[in-house]
């Protein structure tokens, strides 16, 4: 029953979260006319954001979707700014503008990689191509193959700035801190009245958090069930990727339990969850499943693992630091069911208590 109960509880509660996976934000779009309409626009992942753009008037909830080339361009208020064009003949992508300059950067995230576009006033917008492979050479060794053709295209398009030549050879690979580099460097080169404009994406390609975790564990012991409590002290690391996702992330971590009889000295327990927090309001909802492996000493070290669901609130106090509180259950794993007879049932419920600092 208590199997049933929490299960139900955690998939009526994951299924709230996915529905409300739109996440809004402030901004407007820029019609083709030039008119600025403000109101919300759905934030999510680079992909997302370079091929729609589902906006809502503001004081409306009526969505309506955009596509590149139906407007000019989109921007979340004082953040992000996406501007139509036309990458190849009959294909239109929402660009990101990176750097507004003598030499313009742009980015857009592809279904398998990053791409970099650049123009200026009297050249075409132009893709910065990169590829690496290995290649085998004539000694049957394996080597290495990085194309330099990103390197030809921005000596033709600085080359009235010569001095930055061999900062442009230098660049192996194209990605946006050597590019935004560049094109500041470059302006700085052919025009002395005014600054370049970065607005860049302000996100570092992987973030990490970290947890303080207290908890209160109860443990199932058959005949007298949850009758034997625990404490538990530990810490969480969260590590994602805001480009493709930002409120899914991975999180492990390491949790010391005092629950110990005449058998147990001590447990440890370490968690491999995917990890699932709306990111928008200052009380953020989370949920969270996976295997939490168990490492208990008694005369041996002993290992088992679990299967662990749970769900709970983040209360953001200040920019990066919040506090946060969670239910979890770790429930017998299918395999220990059918390989041991195992009954299907929680082995343990823990609250936890905390602290969080997001780097």
């Amino acid at each position: 029953m208590h199997f049933k109960v929490f299960v139900l509880f955690v998939f009526l509660l994951i299924s709230v979260l996915l529905k409300a996976q739109p996440d809004y934000r402030p901004g407007y779009i820029i019609t083709l006319s030039g008119d600025t309409i403000h109101g919300e626009i759905d934030y999510r992942g680079d992909y997302f954001l370079g091929v729609n753009c589902q906006f809502k008037k503001r004081g409306e909830t009526k969505t309506v979707p955009y596509t590149p080339g139906e407007i000019h361009g989109y921007r979340f208020d004082n953040g992000r700014y996406f501007v139509s064009r036309s990458v190849e003949p009959g294909e239109w992508l929402f660009l990101e503008y990176v750097v507004k300059g003598k030499l313009n950067l742009y980015y857009h995230r592809g279904k398998y990689d990053d791409n970099y576009y650049i123009d200026k006033e009297g050249f075409p917008l132009k893709l910065l191509p990169y590829n690496e492979k290995f290649v085998v050479r004539d000694d049957g060794t394996r080597a290495l193959f990085q194309s330099k053709i990103h390197v030809g295209v921005l000596n033709i398009y600085t080359e009235d700035a010569p001095e930055i030549q061999n900062d442009i050879l230098e660049i192996t690979e194209p990605d946006e801190q050597n590019l935004i580099r560049i094109a500041e460097t470059y302006h700085k080169a052919v025009c002395k009245d005014e600054e370049c404009i970065v607005y860049g994406k302000n996100t570092a390609p992987i973030k990490v958090s970290a947890e303080l975790a207290y908890g209160f564990s109860a443990f199932n012991t058959g005949d007298m069930i949850f009758n034997e409590k625990a404490n538990e002290l530990g810490t969480f690391v969260y590590v994602w990727m805001p480009g493709l996702n930002e409120k899914f992330s991975v999180k492990t971590g390491l949790l010391y339990n005092t629950y110990h009889n005449e058998y147990f000295k001590y447990m440890l327990k370490i968690p491999t969850h995917l990890y699932y927090q709306y990111p928008v309001y200052r009380l953020k909802p989370h949920c969270f499943v996976g295997l939490t492996s168990y490492f208990v000493k008694s005369k041996q070290m002993n290992y088992f693992w679990t299967i662990t669901g749970g769900a709970g609130f983040n209360l953001n106090i200040i920019e990066n630091f919040s506090l946060f509180s969670n239910i979890s259950a770790d429930i017998t794993p299918v395999s220990f069911h059918f390989l041991f007879n195992e009954p299907m049932d929680v082995l343990a419920y823990t609250i936890s208590l905390g602290m969080r600092y997001d780097f």
